[in-house]
C-alpha cells in the first residue's frame, strides 16, 4: 500500500510534547518538508491521542482513509488510527511494543522491529 500521508507518534520517543518543545519539533520537522506537527493543547481540549490523531487529519484536508497511516508505539496509537478509521503500523522500538506482544485491537496491520522494516512497510 502506498501511503501519501504518514502520522508518526513522537511524544515520548523524541521529545516531551509540551509548548517549547512542539514548537521546536515543528519547526526541525518542517526543515524536512513534514507539514503537519499535531500534540495536545496545554489546556487539554484535545489530549486523546484519537482527537490528536482528527487534528492531524484535519489538517491535512481528510484524506482518504487508505492514503493515511498512523506508525505509532503504544496502543494509545493504534486506538487513534482505529477511531479514525486509518491504518496502523505498531514498532516494536518504542516504548509500548514488544516482539512478544501483539498490540490489542483487531486491525492493526503490521508491527515491525526495525526502522528498515518500517520503511519497506510503509512503501511497499
Amino acid at each position: 500500500m502506498t501511503y501519501r500521508y504518514i502520522l508518526f507518534d513522537l511524544d515520548g520517543t523524541l521529545a516531551d510534547p509540551k509548548l517549547g518543545i512542539t514548537k521546536s519539533a515543528q519547526y526541525a520537522l518542517a526543515r524536512f518538508g513534514l507539514r503537519v506537527v499535531c500534540g495536545g493543547t496545554l489546556d487539554d481540549s484535545i489530549s486523546k491521542k484519537e482527537d490528536i490523531v482528527r487534528q492531524a487529519l484535519y489538517e491535512l484536508s481528510n484524506p482518504a482513509p487508505d492514503k493515511a497511516v498512523m506508525v505509532g508505539d503504544t496502543q494509545y496509537d493504534l486506538i487513534g488510527a482505529e477511531q479514525n478509521g486509518i491504518d496502523f503500523i505498531g514498532v516494536t522500538y518504542g516504548y509500548g511494543f514488544r516482539k512478544d506482544t501483539d498490540p490489542p485491537g483487531q486491525s492493526y496491520g503490521r508491527i515491525v522491529d526495525t526502522i528498515e522494516d518500517l520503511w519497506n512497510a510503509l512503501l511497499y
